[in-house]
């Protein structure tokens, strides 16, 4: 990957600010760095030790026009590999995730967003350079609409390809939202995806909460996924049981082109059924219980597992924690039949004459059943700390992780993360 291409990630921002009108003089601007330079020392089974030098920078700027409604949000991230080896397929990366002009109108609570953006509506989960609206029909309706260019197209060129798509919505405030979406994307002018999807969301009496989603794949005919959870609030406990099914040849997209790293899936006849439970106990403003069971069912591989887990976290002053979680997956086959043990705590409550504000630690660690690829057990232990600079606007922070499992032996990475805040009025 080009350099220039990470120059494209650092002045996206400066160049959307320009757009706006009356930029340097009026309006509210936000800009929010992160940065982080890590150590890898990777030591692979199969590999000789490798030693990883990575800078990331995350540049994030958000701009409120004195223009009534009209805003400028953008977010891109930039890495520069200082390391000697061929790690990364591209030891210098970059990309704009999103960047785009929004206006917003009083009347209908319309809006409209030009540029690159992220969609998440019923079965649109993408990311387009395009344009998107939205609008309220009258007191019960919404509808959204969106086209242009899929992003994850875009590396072998824009000939032919497209998405484009909505959402119409019926709802009741506080008592129902019924949504039906639709999307369609194109690829070198052949159809890649294209579902239909139905959500709903019910406030049922008693504390009753339903909502899921199905998505129909109009491609292959059939039904592509079902995912519904329910939420019975009881006093101080919270109950929430949920089922999920997932058709592979429909869900996952059969094109070669498919950016979609799991398309080796499609035409696999594989159907996954997920069914489980989440139980939570707020009963004290100091102690916090979570208990989950669920059941993992593949249909022709024949491989079912059952996980359980319980988690207890006691809340001290301030953000002050410390937790325990403990589980058991039992499966049919080494590699999904474990215990799993994990301790972790977060302490702020710190004496002033500490250099430091916060340090957390996490603890993990794994038995297998059986050996895999020798290894009985897997350990990572993760150790952090950071302190705050004027008046909150930088936060340094610090980690220093260690980790062994059957894939690496003694792997070590370090991180050193600046994070920034400026903003103007």
């Amino acid at each position: 990957m080009k350099i220039e291409k990470i120059v494209k990630v650092f002045s996206f921002c400066a160049v959307g600010l320009l757009l706006a009108p009356n930029w340097g003089t009026a309006g509210q601007l936000e800009v929010n760095s992160h940065s982080s330079l890590a150590f890898f020392e990777r030591d692979t089974k199969t590999e000789n030790s490798l030693s990883l030098i990575p800078f990331y920078e995350y540049l994030g700027v958000n701009y409120v026009s004195d223009v009534q409604g009209l805003s400028f949000h953008g977010y891109g991230w930039g890495r520069v590999n200082f390391g000697d080896n061929n790690y990364y397929q591209d030891e210098n990366d970059g990309e704009i995730l999103y960047g785009y002009l929004k206006y917003r109108l009083d009347k209908a609570n319309a809006s409209m967003m030009l540029g690159r953006q992220q969609l998440f509506s019923g079965v649109a989960n993408a990311s387009l350079d395009g344009l998107s609206m939205q609008a309220a029909l009258g007191a019960n309706f919404n509808i959204s609409l969106y086209g242009g260019s899929p992003v994850a197209l875009s590396k072998d060129g824009r000939s032919g390809d497209s998405i484009v798509g909505g959402r119409i919505a019926n709802f009741l405030s506080g008592l129902y939202e019924l949504g039906l979406s639709y999307k369609k994307i194109r690829n070198d002018s052949t159809d890649d995806d294209e579902k239909l999807g139905f959500d709903i969301s019910l406030n049922l009496p008693y504390s009753i909460g339903f909502n899921g989603f199905s998505s129909l794949n109009m491609l292959t005919d059939n039904w592509a996924e079902h995912s519904y959870e329910m939420r019975v609030q009881a006093g101080s406990f919270q109950v929430r049981p949920f089922l999920q099914l997932f058709q592979y040849d429909d869900y996952f997209s059969s094109s070669k082109e498919s950016p979609n790293p799991f398309k080796f899936l499609a035409g696999s006849g594989e159907e996954l059924t997920i069914i489980g439970a989440e139980v939570d106990w707020f009963g004290t403003e100091s102690y916090e219980v979570n208990l989950k069971a669920k059941n993992i069912d593949y249909d022709l591989r024949g491989d079912a597992s059952q996980y359980f887990s319980g988690t207890l976290i006691k809340h001290l002053e301030d953000m002050c924690q410390v937790g325990l979680e403990l589980g058991v997956m039992a499966g049919d086959t080494s590699f999904n039949d474990y215990l799993i043990g994990r301790a972790f705590v977060y302490w702020d409550r710190l004496p002033e004459a500490f250099p430091l504000e916060f340090v957390s630690s996490d603890l993990v660690f794994v038995n297998y059943r059986e050996d895999i690829y020798g290894q009985s057990n897997s350990t990572f232990i993760s150790l952090g700390s950071g302190k705050t600079f004027f008046d909150k606007a930088l936060a340094m922070k610090f980690s220093l992780d260690y980790s062994k499992d059957p894939y690496f032996d003694n792997d070590f990475s370090s991180k050193l993360v600046a994070e920034y805040t400026f903003r103007k009025e």
